[in-house]
């Protein structure tokens, strides 16, 4: 039993170094990770402190603490890297997949998560109308300041403030539990 125990004990640590990959020279440093598919840097990146990846590597980014984002891709002949910035046309034919033509200006579709519109009027609620676009009605107002709501009037003096020059001015509540009753 002796012997099966230290034999146990003997193989203990080779069962761990097989859990972890290693060629002898690997070497975990602040601001770097490296993984099976490159190196993920975190700090300046320049030709100097970033290492080329593994040819099999398809594409990752690098971000730096410079604002700067480094695109690697794998080309037809070689890999290459690419800063955003700074090639207008990559990052377009990049960014086609997320924008349909590459880029945008103006006013985004409301299909596509925009208010059709390039202006939005101040302290105003605004109402979707479909899929043509946004409105802006002229007697709903938002006090953003009080987070106070006005129906009819542009400065409301409460939460919910309602003022209305017509003869049917009221409140009006609906209760589903009383069968229908308002």
């Amino acid at each position: 039993m002796k012997q099966i125990l230290s034999l146990a004990l003997a193989l203990i640590p080779c069962l761990a170094w097989a859990q972890y990959p290693s060629n002898g020279n690997q070497k975990i440093t602040l601001g770097e990770q490296t993984t099976a598919d490159g190196l993920i840097y975190r700090g300046v990146a320049s030709t100097d402190t970033v290492r080329k990846p593994s040819i099999d590597t398809m594409a990752y980014m690098v971000l730096d603490t410079t604002t700067n984002i480094i695109w690697h891709y794998k080309k037809a002949t070689s890999n290459a890297w690419l800063r955003l910035n700074l090639l207008p046309s990559d990052t377009a034919s990049m960014l086609t997949n997320y924008w349909r033509s590459g880029r945008f200006s103006g006013t985004l579709p409301v299909a596509n998560g925009g208010t059709n519109t390039t202006t939005l009027t101040g302290n105003k609620v605004m109402v979707g109308n479909g899929t043509n676009g946004v409105l802006t009605p002229t007697n709903l107002h938002w006090d953003n300041e009080n987070s106070r709501l006005g129906i009819g009037i542009p400065n409301p003096a409460l939460t919910l403030t309602v003022i209305s020059s017509s003869s049917n001015d009221g409140i009006s509540t609906y209760n589903t539990a009383t069968n229908g009753a308002a």
